[in-house]
C-alpha cells in the first residue's frame, strides 16, 4: 500500500526587530499560540515572551515579524496547528512557517517639541471619543495624566479598562513613547512600570505586559511616530495654505483609528507627554547609549 504523500509546509519569510530576533534565537522549542486573526498571529514563549507574525497590513507592532503578504491575500486566521521555534529561528505554526529574512528598525528617536496650538486641536479631537477608554482618569488635557503623579498614574492605570491590550496599559505606551519622541522626562513612570510587572508578572494580559516593556525600551509603532511629526510641525502664516493641519488630521485619524480603544488611548498618552510640565531632556541619547535601555522596565 503506497504511503501517504508528505505535505510541503507553506514557507514564508519576514522582517522582525531585535529583540524578536533574539528572543526567537534564545528559545527554541514550544510556543503557545495566543490567538490568531486576519492580521496577526500571537505566541507566547516558554519564558512568558510574546511575539507575533503580522500580515503587511497590520499595525506593525514592534514584537512583530512583517509578512510582505497582505491578510487579503493570506489570512493568519487559517492558522492551526501545534507552534514551535526550531533551531534556526524560524517559526513553525501547522504547516506554516516563517523564516527572519531581515531586521526592522523599531527604535523611537527624538523628534522636537510639539506646537502649543497643535497640543489644544488634539485635545480637542481627543474629547468626545475618551469614555470609550472607561478609565477614572481619562478627562482633561491629555486624560489629566500629565498632572498626576508618575507612580500613582500608572498603578491606576496598568491592567485597567477595556480591550485586547487594556487602555490603561495602551496609555502608558503612549505616555512612554511621548516622553521618548519630545524629549519629556518620564522615567519615573517607566521605573514604576517595570517595578509592577517584575513583582506581579500577571498584572495585566501577557500580549500587553510585552509590549509595555517594549514602550519602556524605547521603541513603538509608525503612526506614533507620524503623529508626533505632526504635533511639532509649525503652522502655515496666516495667509497661506496650512499643510500642516491637514498632516495633523490625517496623523490623529490614523493613531486613532486602531483598533477598538488603542489608538484613542496611545493618542491620550501622547499628549499627556507633550504636556508635563518636567524641562525637556536635550538631545535624547540612543537607545544603545542608555544601557540596557529598559528604563527599569526589564
Amino acid at each position: 500500500m503506497a504511503g501517504t504523500a508528505a505535505v510541503s509546509p507553506v514557507a514564508l519569510s519576514g522582517r522582525a526587530s531585535g529583540f524578536v530576533t533574539a528572543a526567537l534565537a534564545a528559545h527554541p522549542g514550544p510556543v503557545t499560540v495566543l490567538g490568531c486573526f486576519p492580521t496577526a498571529c500571537y505566541l507566547e514563549l516558554a519564558t512568558g515572551e510574546v511575539v507575533a507574525v503580522l500580515t503587511s497590513d497590520a499595525v506593525a507592532l514592534p514584537i512583530g515579524i512583517i509578512l510582505d503578504t497582505p491578510s487579503w491575500h493570506f489570512s493568519l486566521a487559517d492558522w492551526t496547528g501545534p507552534a514551535r521555534i526550531s533551531a534556526d529561528s524560524a517559526v513553525w505554526i501547522g504547516e506554516h512557517v516563517v523564516h527572519l529574512a531581515a531586521v526592522r528598525d523599531v527604535e523611537l528617536a527624538f523628534i522636537g517639541t510639539p506646537q502649543p496650538a497643535a497640543l489644544t486641536w488634539l485635545d480637542r479631537w481627543l474629547a468626545p471619543v475618551l469614555p470609550v477608554l472607561e478609565l477614572p482618569a481619562a478627562a482633561g488635557p491629555g486624560s489629566g495624566a500629565a498632572a498626576c503623579e508618575p507612580a500613582e498614574l500608572v498603578r491606576d492605570l496598568l491592567g485597567r479598562g477595556p480591550g485586547l491590550t487594556p487602555s490603561g496599559d495602551d496609555l502608558l505606551c503612549g505616555l512612554i513613547a511621548g516622553g521618548r519622541l519630545f524629549g519629556r522626562h518620564t522615567d519615573a513612570h517607566r521605573n514604576e512600570i517595570g517595578r509592577i510587572l517584575r513583582n506581579r508578572p500577571r498584572a495585566t494580559t501577557s500580549l500587553s505586559r510585552q509590549l509595555l516593556l517594549r514602550a519602556c525600551a524605547g521603541e513603538g509603532i509608525r503612526e506614533l511616530v507620524e503623529l508626533g511629526r505632526a504635533l511639532c510641525m509649525p503652522a502655515a502664516p496666516a495667509d497661506s495654505v496650512d499643510p500642516h493641519s491637514v498632516d495633523l488630521h490625517r496623523a490623529a485619524a490614523a493613531l486613532t483609528a486602531i483598533g477598538h480603544t488603542s489608538g484613542v488611548a496611545l493618542t491620550t498618552g501622547m499628549l499627556a507627554a507633550a504636556t508635563l510640565t518636567a524641562e525637556p531632556v536635550g538631545p535624547v541619547v540612543s537607545h544603545h547609549q542608555r544601557g540596557s535601555g529598559t528604563g527599569g522596565c526589564g
